[in-house]
């Protein structure tokens, strides 16, 4: 019903002339210039009053008094919408049996510790390029924005029994130091600012939902989220996962200075869209922790580990680089990379510890994908292979260390092609604790070029396979 109400009032608002906020479209850069371009038109002629709740008074009377800064007491379940003021009886609505309307406005908390409650039944949301501020308050209801307009939540808890936040067609949604227990969904090209958030929610449903172009910004935020125990099924179907973060339709989700810490859900997944990760933590405890799904992603000086499954999957035709960052795993691969292109660089680490089956590696690239390792190291203190590649994929090497425990460091396979970029000096590939001592094997009409650079390790090929190598002193098996 209030849903209905809201796209009343939109489609009544249609054709009226409001004032004009900032907007984003996406692809746009969100600077903080527009930003507080926004807020300085919101504070404009304040009118301010307080408003008893609890004493019979109501901010209804208050907005129809004309007052826009309302410091509310008590617990307050007035319907508030903040829109631009219409005549709406020409559009055949009965402006008495609807909440007063204004185009900006302010309510804040006269209790300490969020004690001013706007309760159940408190509609709260803003359409056509109008603000809202909630400041120093505890809200039991939904909130909802629409058609370019703003809500900014300041010291604020959002604790409602069902229900979600909703910011559509070009809104903003700003939230600091704030405590969101709902989930939030962002679409047509809508904007959300996460900043100074420590906050645990349980959710079985995605949390924050970016669809058609929207742009979600979180800086010094901790999350610790908890759905209920996942399945199996859940596993190959990321569409349906239980998620922090999900987003597809070209968002984008932008991460720094954070800590996400999920269980039994994944912490982030990002389909036809773009992920920025800088100095930031994301641990999971049961399903994947991040996945990358035909997208873009750049991941820098920042850790992602997964107790549990894969601790990162980049499939589908993603592309994007990992640098100074790292990726482990105590239960499953740690990397699995397919159709994809991929970068790691600058020092960065992916690691598996700890498997729950034997023979997983902590890298898995397959199905013609393409991975330039440089300056980096990947190692498997389990059972199984540093680095496996198969079904025509490739894997270039600089200056980077690759070491297993009791398998081959690398395994090359189905037509699958390892280069090595610099001499053996600068590239170490081991095999440390095997009787057998084979460092990289190759199979099925797979590829292994050293070219000029010297190599000490022991090669071994089965099934016609080529080396290019010019010491073959340590190779069996290989055509030259």
């Amino acid at each position: 019903m209030k849903k209905l109400f809201l796209s009343m009032l939109a489609l009544a608002l249609a054709g009226s002339t409001y004032a004009q906020l900032n907007t984003f479209s996406d692809g746009d850069i969100v600077s903080a210039e527009k930003m507080n371009e926004n807020f300085d038109f919101v504070i404009k002629d304040i009118r301010a009053t307080k408003v008893y709740c609890n004493g019979g008074e109501t901010i209804k009377s208050a907005l129809e008094s004309g007052f826009n800064y309302l410091t509310i007491y008590g617990t307050c379940t007035d319907q508030i919408i903040a829109t631009s003021p219409v005549d709406l009886a020409e559009f055949g609505l009965d402006q008495e049996k609807l909440p007063p309307t204004f185009g900006n406005l302010i309510i804040k908390g006269g209790e300490t510790n969020r004690s001013s409650i706007l309760g159940e039944g408190s509609m709260v949301g803003t359409a056509f390029q109008s603000s809202l501020q909630l400041i120093n308050v505890t809200i039991k209801e939904h909130l909802s924005a629409s058609y370019g307009s703003l809500i900014h939540l300041k010291d604020t808890t959002v604790d409602a029994t069902d229900g979600e936040i909703y910011i559509t067609e070009n809104s903003n949604f700003i939230v600091e130091n704030s405590n969101i227990q709902i989930p939030i969904i962002l679409q047509s090209g809508s904007f959300a600012r996460f900043k100074s958030i420590d906050m645990s929610i349980s959710s079985n449903s995605p949390f924050f939902s970016l669809e058609q172009g929207s742009v979600l910004e979180m800086n010094n935020v901790k999350i610790t989220h908890q759905s209920d125990e996942f399945t199996v099924e859940q596993t190959s179907d990321l569409n349906n996962a239980e998620t922090l973060v999900f987003a597809t339709g070209n968002s984008s989700a932008s991460i720094s200075d954070s800590t996400i810490q999920t269980k039994n859900s994944a912490a982030i997944i990002i389909q036809g869209s773009f992920l920025q990760l800088n100095n930031s933590t994301v641990k999971s405890d049961g399903f994947i922790n991040t996945a990358i799904v035909g997208s873009d992603m750049i991941i820098e000086n920042s850790t992602l580990i997964n107790t549990i499954n894969e601790a990162m999957t980049i499939i589908e035709g993603s592309s994007g680089r990992i640098s100074n960052s790292d990726i482990s795993s105590t239960g499953d691969q740690a990397l699995f990379i397919s159709r994809s292109n991929l970068t790691i660089n600058n020092n960065s680490s992916i690691s598996l510890s700890e498997a729950t089956d034997t023979g997983k590696q902590t890298m898995l690239i397959v199905s013609g994908s393409f991975v330039d390792l440089n300056n980096s190291t990947v190692t498997n203190t389990t059972t199984g292979s540093a680095i496996y590649l198969t079904e025509s994929s490739s894997l270039m090497v600089e200056k980077s260390t690759i070491q297993s425990q009791l398998d081959d460091a690398i395994g090359v396979n189905y037509g699958s092609k390892l280069f090595a970029k610099s001499s053996g000096d600068t590239i170490n590939i081991d095999r440390i604790n095997d009787t057998d001592n084979i460092d990289i094997s190759a199979y099925n009409h797979s590829s292994i070029f050293f070219g000029n650079n010297s190599y000490s390790g022991n090669i071994s090929c089965s099934v016609p396979s080529y080396v290019d190598i010019n010491d073959t002193s340590n190779v069996s098996g290989c055509s030259e």
